[in-house]
C-alpha cells in the first residue's frame, strides 16, 4: 500500500508579497521573482505544509520583470537541495 504522500502531488506557488498583519513593511501587494523570495515561499510553503519536498512550484503570474536566470537558479538549487523534485 502507498502512502497518502504517495499518491498525491504538492503543488505550490511564488512570487506575490502581500500586505497583511503579518508584514505591516509593505504597503502595497506586488510580484517578486528574486531568488531570495522565491527561497522564502518555498520554505514556507514546506513548513505549512509540513512536508519536506514540493512536488511541482509555479511562478503565480509571469513577471516581465522577471530576471529568467535567477528564478531558473533558484529552481535548481532548489530541486538539488531536495525541497523540489
Amino acid at each position: 500500500d502507498k502512502s497518502v504522500r504517495e499518491q498525491i502531488q504538492i503543488v505550490t506557488k511564488c512570487d506575490i508579497n502581500l500586505c497583511g498583519d503579518k508584514t505591516p513593511e509593505r504597503k502595497i501587494n506586488h510580484y517578486d521573482t528574486s531568488s531570495a523570495h522565491i527561497y522564502q515561499s518555498v520554505n514556507n510553503s514546506l513548513e505549512r505544509l509540513n512536508v519536506d519536498e514540493i512536488d511541482v512550484l509555479l511562478i503565480h503570474r509571469p513577471d516581465v520583470l522577471m530576471d529568467a536566470d535567477e528564478v531558473a537558479e533558484a529552481f535548481s538549487e532548489l530541486h538539488k537541495v531536495d525541497k523540489l523534485k
